[in-house]
């Protein structure tokens, strides 16, 4: 009888970690399960994720007019929101962008089978890439988020020459 009960105390522990989402528990489940269904890969798909979900950084702005621009591929893009009034601009300018928002089920579904994902800073630390995924990340986050900033390149022999070139 005891450990037929010590179970069931241990499944309702599991249970309520699960429904509070206690520790983060039910987002690693549910991405786990996601990540090892079968589902195929989407693709030609686009998850951009840009400054956390807060806001889209200049590059990655630039990066989705080069997108919608290619009529070879017409890609279906997701941009991730966590508050989806900072994204009302992107809606006007990108009309076929359809928004997720971030730490939805539908999020962590697009995070385990979108064939590109894009962006400028750091994925939640449960992501793992699949082989058939690419990633690419601007960096954005460690830089500036601002228009008019600028990033040096520097040219040779070296920065002491004073041969250094604005972008």
């Amino acid at each position: 009888y005891k450990i037929v009960k010590k179970q069931l105390m241990h499944t309702k522990s599991i249970n309520y970690k699960y429904t509070t989402n206690s520790n983060g528990f039910k987002t690693i489940v549910d991405y786990t399960n996601f990540f090892e269904s079968n589902v195929k890969m989407k693709k030609n798909t686009w998850m951009v994720e840009s400054n956390d979900g807060e806001g889209l950084s200049l590059g990655i702005d630039r990066m989705l007019t080069i997108l919608f621009n290619d009529e070879m591929t017409q890609p279906l893009i997701y941009v991730v929101y966590k508050n989806m009034a900072n994204f009302k601009w992107v809606n006007e300018k990108y009309p076929a962008v359809l928004f997720i928002k971030k730490g939805s089920r539908e999020y962590l579904s697009l995070l385990t089978n979108s064939e590109n994902i894009l962006t400028d800073g750091i994925l939640p630390s449960i992501f793992i890439r699949k082989i058939e995924q690419k990633v690419y990340n601007t960096l954005e986050l460690f830089n500036s988020f601002q228009e008019g900033n600028t990033c040096l390149l520097y040219t040779s022999p070296s920065p002491r020459d004073r041969s250094v070139s604005s972008m």
